[in-house]
């Protein structure tokens, strides 16, 4: 899986590649 978590605002961001969007 190629997830990846960013800090912002203080919660946790989901990013998704467009490959994964589906997921």
């Amino acid at each position: 899986m190629d997830e990846t978590y960013v800090k912002v605002n203080g919660r946790w961001a989901y990013l998704y590649r467009a490959e994964v969007v589906d997921a």
